[in-house]
């Protein structure tokens, strides 16, 4: 049976999320998520679960459990093409504005190193 570190993990993957979007996206550090998903904690704050919940489009029972509302797990599971393909160009736009980012000449701040 898939544990809740296992589950959150599947549906961030799922999803196409790293685990530094899935961070932004509820608030936390990327750290926070890696120690969820690594099982070094069991499970998420009720506001944190309601957060992944939401950003996960899965009810947050199952999230939590493993067990709920079948059709949330159907959904996340099968997902029409075109919401695939649309978190696929959303992903591939944060990653081309994360290179940009990173390409881009750093501002020197006066008196700094």
């Amino acid at each position: 049976m898939e544990n809740f570190a296992e589950r959150l993990r599947r549906l961030r993957t799922a999803h196409m999320l790293s685990t530094s979007d899935l961070a932004y996206r509820v608030g936390v550090t990327e750290g926070a998520i890696r120690q969820i998903e690594s099982g070094r904690t069991k499970s998420a704050n009720f506001t944190l679960g309601l957060k992944l919940s939401e950003v996960l489009d899965v009810d947050p029972w199952y999230l939590a459990t493993g067990v709920g509302h079948k059709q949330d797990a159907d959904r996340e599971q099968s997902g029409s093409m075109k919401d695939r393909v649309s978190r696929l160009e959303a992903r591939m736009e944060r990653v081309e504005r994360d290179v940009a980012a990173a390409r881009a000449p750093r501002k020197r701040v006066a008196g700094g190193r």
